[in-house]
């Protein structure tokens, strides 16, 4: 039931992406039916300009949402697998604050100087303040033993960058202002094939490398944090019978449910039908 409920979602997935394709190639200031869409793709159009429009223009702009969005939500993934947490992703772990940040330093100081930025330059600005936000966070995954204070630890870098960017734009020049706006903001418009080109160059191979079974290991292993090495060992029980042992108290046999958010074992006692989360330092637990 449950991978039938999953094929029916991806295949109703698959089927709006490829509509809402078709749908960005008819519709725009310049209308164009599917059937000339379908003779400028074959190279039997007649007319010139929806051709123009639709090669040059349109097209583009469609592959380039495809592989970035592609991209993005593979990202998202990974650092949820990563982390062993399903709200993990860079703007909760602080990583897209990061890299604004260092883009915007980037942008302040080049044209104080008189300088150009290009795009290559943004992008590894960008990706350097990335990196710089993401070892923070992972430093701080090698202390703590909870994943609620890893997690707000990435909120809390998030607003950090957030906060150093308001000050950085409040002493900017309006022109410095307006163009990190615009980069933040993002655009599609003015795609073309060079820039398609550029961005399968690094997409196509980063999700092909993501999907190989020699990386996943990698991913499940994750960070080697105190929180989430104690979240693989109490994971490890789950269906264990166990003898839970209180500080004061008689021991009892339970099984293993699982681990909750808290990385707290939730056992079932025997004779009791609901479960119970427990807490590490009050009791403890060995297998039977």
């Amino acid at each position: 039931m449950h991978t039938k409920r999953l094929t029916i979602t991806y295949v109703a997935l698959a089927a709006a992406l490829l509509g809402l394709f078709a749908l960005n190639l008819f519709w725009g200031s310049v209308a164009i039916s599917p059937r000339g869409v379908v003779q400028a793709l074959l190279g039997r159009g007649q007319d010139e300009l929806a051709a123009n429009i639709l090669l040059q223009l349109r097209l583009p702009r469609a592959v380039m949402v495809v592989l970035l969005g592609a991209a993005l939500s593979v990202a998202g993934y990974l650092l949820q697998t990563f982390f062993a947490n399903p709200i993990a992703g860079p703007f909760v772990m602080g990583i897209s604050s990061g890299a604004k940040l260092v883009v915007a330093l980037t942008m302040v100081v080049f044209l104080n100087h008189g300088l150009l930025t290009n795009s290559l330059t943004l992008i590894l600005a960008a990706f350097a303040g990335s990196m710089a936000a993401m070892a923070f966070v992972l430093s701080v995954a090698r202390r703590v033993h909870r994943m609620s204070i890893l997690v707000i630890c990435g909120v809390m870098i998030g607003y950090i960058c957030s906060a150093v960017t308001d000050i950085v734009v409040a002493f900017a020049q309006d022109s410095n202002i307006v163009n990190l706006h615009n980069w933040s903001m993002g655009s599609f418009s003015g795609m073309t094939w060079a820039n398609v080109g550029a961005a399968a160059c690094v997409v196509l191979p980063a999700l092909a490398a993501a999907f190989l079974d020699a990386f996943w290991p990698l991913y499940r292993a994750g960070p080697r944090s105190g929180y989430l090495d104690e979240y693989r060992r109490r994971q490890a029980l789950t269906g264990q019978r166990v003898l839970v042992t209180p500080r004061r108290g008689t021991p009892r046999a339970a099984q293993v449910q699982g681990i909750d958010d808290e990385c707290k074992l939730v056992v079932r006692f025997d004779g009791e039908r609901r479960p119970a989360a427990l807490n590490s330092g009050e009791v403890s637990v060995r297998l039977l």
